[in-house]
């Protein structure tokens, strides 16, 4: 979460070393999107700029080119994305505040969805709540835009995980906190702000409620303009009594005062600002408050863009070049052919056989067909540059050989998956693998003779099929991939025994 100043600026240091990774920043005007697609374009990432304005083949083709990663970032209006079935996105950003959370969630949901960790950024400002009041003000539904939007607003300068804000308002309540969000990671320190929050609520009470924001902080600090000469404001008690403040943190601190309920904003009325009756206590009564210090922005981007310094060098690159590649070449989507999870798992296991290859999450006998050769090429040739040595297995020196064992003992996939510290995928995989070598395994107990049935069936009216995800949609996703694969591997050794 990032206040809205010097967005294009933070944009460009989020992005730095992020320059190969797919992502999404969403703005609120086409102006916008043609600005930040520009500047980002001029800083040699590949972005273009996506809106009604354009005509509709030029929509499909920005389109086609995210979708095959040929261009990373798409800065569009909100209506991109829906329907767009690409799980590589690893980032979404929005240059402006959005009006309501459901359009937020949705629009956030667009990245991670190979399950792999994902980032958000959310820029928000005051004339963005200004600009999107004026929106909601024109629909019919006016006031449930404007309760709307003030959630918005909450959920952007809240102190507390956003994560269980958003889960909270959808209906799901966590005690916990998710520990990843940027409230989480950097938790507010708070301080007593009772004397800044008595300048504030003063000056307030001396303006008689009849200012916004902007002025009530050049009041504070002491500014010469003609906003506040031209009214005379220099001759109140207040005028200058908090010189000693920034202007971004006054604006902090009093939007604190605001979402705390010690002021509100009358948007009917230019947006003064008005004291509530909880003002009192603070002003008479002697009442006390916290505040919570404004986070050091520098700090906080220079741990950020140390903790993303650029990895063009990397396995991953190495092998998402070739993915690419490959995707070109056959003029599909990059991550039809291996998701990014799959390409991480490549980076750390390392496979140089196709023993260790097809045990790679994500891979299957036919893209290991098709695929196979050419990205155990690319590995041992990275390992070859990087003298990289591959950790010694265990003393069989056959991983499956292990799950076996486990397997023969009664434990079940769960079981074995807990004991060896691996994933339940990997432990599928150990098994078909064994099923197909002859060992003595029953995956029939794993599935049921229906699934096996259905999966018959559907081969034999799928011409063709391209790998587990034709059944995958053939089913409607009512069947799960390791089910598919299963009831496949048995109706071959049916088919084999068959034609002995």
């Amino acid at each position: 979460m990032r206040p809205g100043t010097k967005r294009l600026e933070q944009i460009l240091q989020f992005t730095e070393g992020r320059k190969n990774e797919s992502g999404i920043i969403y703005c609120l005007s086409r102006k916008n999107t043609e600005d930040v697609a520009a500047k980002l374009k001029a800083n040699g990432i590949k972005a273009g700029a996506y809106h009604a304005g354009l005509n509709h083949l030029e929509r499909s083709r920005i389109q086609e080119d995210f979708i095959n990663d040929t261009q990373q970032v798409i800065c569009a209006t909100i209506a991109f994305g829906m329907g767009i079935d690409k799980s590589n996105i690893r980032w979404v950003i929005h240059y402006n505040m959005p009006k309501n959370l459901e359009g937020y969630y949705q629009e956030i949901g667009r990245a991670g969805r190979d399950g792999l960790p994902s980032e958000t950024m959310l820029f928000h400002s005051y004339a963005d709540v200004i600009q999107l009041q004026k929106f909601a003000a024109n629909a019919k539904n006016e006031a449930v835009q404007m309760a709307k939007l003030d959630r918005m607003k909450q959920y952007s300068e809240a102190l507390t995980c956003r994560r269980k804000i958003l889960l909270s308002y959808f209906g799901e309540l966590k005690n916990e906190d998710c520990g990843n969000c940027d409230i989480c990671r950097n938790p507010p320190q708070f301080m007593d702000g009772t004397l800044i929050a008595q300048k504030a609520l003063s000056c307030i009470y001396r303006l008689k409620g009849n200012e916004p924001i902007t002025v009530l902080i050049d009041v504070l600090r002491g500014a010469q303009n003609e906003g506040v000469l031209g009214k005379e404001y220099q001759n109140l008690s207040t005028y200058g009594i908090g010189k000693d403040i920034s202007w971004k943190d006054w604006q902090l601190y009093i939007i604190q005062l605001i979402n705390l309920g010690y002021v509100e904003i009358a948007f009917h009325l230019h947006n003064h600002l008005k004291l509530t009756p909880m003002a009192k206590d603070v002003l008479f009564n002697g009442a006390k408050l916290e505040l919570a210090k404004n986070l050091d922005q520098k700090e906080i981007q220079a741990e950020q863009a140390k903790a993303t310094k650029s990895k063009d060098n990397s396995l991953f690159e190495k092998l998402r070049l070739l993915r690419l590649s490959i995707a070109q070449e056959e003029g599909i989507p990059a991550y039809l052919i291996f998701n990014d999870a799959t390409l991480k798992e490549m980076e750390k296991e390392r496979p140089m056989t196709d023993e260790d290859f097809i045990q790679i999450n994500g891979v299957g006998r036919k893209k290991m067909e098709d695929y196979g050769y050419q990205f155990i090429k690319e590995i041992i040739a990275f390992n070859k540059e990087k003298r990289f040595k591959k950790k010694p297995k265990t003393k069989s020196g056959n991983s499956h050989k292990e799950t076996l064992k486990l397997y023969t003992d009664g434990l079940s996939v769960e079981e074995i998956s807990v004991s060896r510290k691996l994933a339940p995928s990997t432990i599928n995989s150990h098994l078909v693998k064994l099923y197909e070598e002859g060992e003595n395994i029953d995956l029939m107990q794993l599935i049921t003779k229906t699934d096996v049935d259905a999966v018959r069936k559907a081969k034999s009216e799928i011409e063709n099929p391209k790998g587990l995800k034709t059944y995958y949609e053939y089913f409607d996703e009512a069947l799960d991939y390791w089910t598919i694969k299963f009831a496949l591997s048995i109706l071959e050794k049916e088919e084999r025994k068959e034609t002995i």
